[in-house]
């Protein structure tokens, strides 16, 4: 009974947060080149793709980079690593990726 009524208090918030329809098949990979044309280490990019990958469509559908402006991103990413509870180092990666991409 215990399990149950737990379960029913916190059902609304495992919902409300569910991603909505959406792929991530057109979310590149980070690569050498990426990494040359934003001047961003490889290492970094592969942090902000993991956590992109992990936690971005946790709310939401992945955002794909091409489809917005990097403007955007700059001030919408930091607000985002607040609500989710992701590290600044976690949010700063995110953001490196996400403007590597729009660079290629």
């Amino acid at each position: 009974m215990k399990h149950l009524l737990l379960g029913i208090l916190i059902s609304p918030f495992l919902f409300s947060c569910a991603p909505e329809q959406g792929g991530i098949s057109e979310v590149p990979n980070p690569s050498s080149l990426m990494a040359q044309k934003s001047g961003t280490s490889l290492d970094t990019l592969q942090r902000g793709h993991a956590v992109y990958m992990l936690h971005c469509a946790e709310c939401h559908t992945y955002p794909l980079p091409a489809d917005l402006q990097a403007a955007e991103f700059v001030d919408t990413v930091p607000k985002m690593v607040k609500h989710s509870g992701l590290s600044q180092a976690e949010g700063s990666a995110v953001l490196a990726y996400i403007l590597a991409v729009k660079k290629l």
